[in-house]
């Protein structure tokens, strides 16, 4: 049986190449990982990236949540140490299931094989899931972070000028953010003129506090614009109904004007006789 309380494991990479190569799983924490790693050309050097995963993330409870420290080291086929990562601590649950980095390795580095080594330095089960957690040095709920994981994936560098050191207003401003996407992302006709206006002073405030946020506002003038497409359509059904209602008023009052006149002068009214 394997130990669970092994903290260093080491895997062989045969074939380091932009195709991911995954590890065997292997046990720690009471949770089964395993370890993806790839390789990418840019700026002319090589970039190995290597993430720590959760094997079956499906199978975790919700709420349940491991704190993991940990760290990698990069061996050559002689067994000489290339480079070694900082310490990385992450939170792990069935919302955000990995974490990784990346460093850069010349090129002229026979890339082959390499041997990859995964150091797990400590494990800490979060056992209250109500109260705030640490995420990437921001304090959040666990409702949270599966948006707040999104942001930093899909928009990397946002926060990078956010300077402000205060927890309380460090986590305000998250929540506004938050509040903020949710927001943009309801469907533009379901918006209302203060709720957009109250959208465009949050992203002005949350863009002066250093959060870097073009594309938020290119979501918001976008949201904006299909919003007005739409009460312009909706303005012109209400005047076209309006008209047509206009025109078969006064089409009814023709028509009684007209029998009025023919009874007066003594016509015997026609069957179904009406007015186009």
């Amino acid at each position: 049986m394997e130990d669970q309380n092994q903290t260093s494991f080491t895997f062989m990479i045969d074939n380091l190449s932009d195709k991911i190569t995954e590890s065997p799983k292997f046990l720690n924490g009471g949770w089964e990982w395993v370890v993806d790693v790839y390789s990418k050309e840019e700026d002319h050097k090589l970039y190995v990236y290597h993430f720590l995963m959760v094997a079956n993330p499906e199978s975790l409870r919700p709420g349940l949540i491991r704190r993991v420290s940990f760290f990698f080291v990069i061996l050559n086929q002689s067994g000489k140490e290339l480079y070694r990562t900082n310490e990385i601590c992450k939170l792990f649950c069935d919302k955000v299931s990995g974490w990784g980095c990346y460093e850069p390795l010349s090129l002229e580095f026979e890339t082959n094989k390499i041997t990859l080594k995964l150091e797990v330095v400590k494990v800490v089960e979060v056992v209250d899931w109500n109260e705030m957690i640490e995420f990437n040095g921001f304090q959040i709920h666990y409702s949270q972070v599966e948006s707040v994981n999104s942001l930093f994936l899909n928009h990397r560098g946002f926060e990078i000028n956010f300077r402000l050191k205060n927890e309380l207003l460090k986590t305000t401003y998250m929540n506004v953010l938050l509040a903020l996407v949710d927001t943009l992302n309801k469907p533009p006709h379901s918006l209302t003129e203060t709720e957009l206006s109250n959208a465009r002073s949050d992203l002005v405030e949350l863009t002066e506090a250093g959060f870097k946020l073009n594309w938020l506002k290119t979501m918001l003038d976008e949201v904006s614009l299909d919003r007005n497409k739409e009460n312009i359509a909706d303005h012109g059904s209400q005047v076209e109904q309006h008209i047509k209602e206009k025109v078969e008023a006064a089409r009814d009052w023709l028509e009684g004007a007209i029998h009025s006149w023919k009874g007066r002068l003594g016509f015997a009214p026609l069957r179904n006789e009406k007015i186009d």
